[in-house]
């Protein structure tokens, strides 16, 4: 599967506020991104949870959301691959927000403009 676009997994019903804080941060860049829509239930009752699964429950990977799977690209795959923390696995919507940034740091707008020394001290910690 050699696909140049990131791809987006998020909620089929539009209820996650964290798949729509990414969706939107993908959209304020202007990024060219593909979507998968992933049905998952949401407001149930304890009881009602129990006794219900999400298809696939074994395979984690396809209930996390949102998560963005980022294209890897031929020039610098290896280095990508290894040393790039920010291409980790996640569904923490301020890390993927973290991570579109660093993909596509000239996209405007900036998620993290320089404010001063101190913010961007405590922003690396």
């Amino acid at each position: 599967s050699n696909i140049d676009k990131p791809i987006l997994y998020r909620d089929a019903n539009c209820v996650c506020a964290a798949s729509q804080m990414v969706w939107l941060g993908l959209e304020c860049k202007n990024i060219d991104y593909l979507t998968v829509l992933v049905e998952k239930p949401f407001n149930l009752r304890s009881d009602e949870s129990a006794n219900r699964r999400i298809e696939n429950a074994n395979d984690e990977k396809n209930s996390m959301i949102p998560r963005i799977v980022w294209p890897e690209t031929e020039s610098n795959g290896d280095e990508m691959k290894n040393n790039d923390k920010n291409n980790q696995p996640t569904s923490d919507p301020i890390k993927l927000l973290e991570q579109i940034h660093s993909h596509y740091p000239a996209a405007t707008p900036n998620f993290y403009p320089k404010l001063s020394a101190a913010v961007d001290a405590s922003r690396c910690n």
